[in-house]
C-alpha cells in the first residue's frame, strides 16, 4: 500500500517574467526540484516565437500575449506592457495564497520584467502582498 504522505517538500514555484527575462527563468527553472509544481507566467506581447524551456513535469509554461484595454473612447488598444503578466501574477497570488497569514503554504516565486510600469507598481504592492508570499 502506497503512502500518502510524502517524504520531502514539493517546492510550489511562480516564475513570472517577459521575453527579456528567458535567460534567466531558464536558469531558475534548471535549479529546481524535479517535484516541482507550478507555473511559469511569460508575456510575450503579441505572437513571437518563444523558444521551448525545460521545465520539471509538473510545472507549466504559460505565454501571455497581447492584451486589451478600454481607451476612453471605449476603443480597445494594446495594454501597456507588463500589464498582461502583472494581472496574471495577481491572479495566481489571490487563486494560490490564503488571506490567512498562518495557513500560507510553502511557495517559491521569481518575478522579473522589470523594465514596464505595471511590473514596478506590482514591486511596489509586494510589500502588502509580502505577508502572503
Amino acid at each position: 500500500m502506497r503512502s500518502h504522505r510524502r517524504r520531502q517538500p514539493i517546492d510550489h514555484v511562480l516564475i513570472a517574467g517577459d521575453l527579456g527575462d528567458l535567460a534567466a527563468i531558464q536558469r531558475v527553472l534548471s535549479d529546481l526540484d524535479p517535484t516541482a509544481y507550478g507555473q511559469v507566467l511569460i508575456e510575450t506581447g503579441g505572437s513571437v516565437d518563444v523558444p521551448l524551456l525545460s521545465a520539471p513535469p509538473r510545472v507549466s509554461v504559460h505565454l501571455l500575449g497581447a492584451g486589451r484595454v478600454a481607451d476612453s473612447s471605449h476603443q480597445a488598444v494594446l495594454a501597456a506592457r507588463g500589464t498582461v503578466l502583472a494581472d496574471a501574477v495577481e491572479t495566481w497570488v489571490g487563486e494560490w495564497l490564503p488571506v490567512d497569514v498562518e495557513k500560507v503554504p510553502d511557495a517559491k516565486v521569481w518575478i522579473g520584467g522589470r523594465d514596464s510600469q505595471a511590473m514596478t507598481d506590482l514591486y511596489r504592492s509586494l510589500p502588502v502582498l509580502a505577508q502572503r508570499l
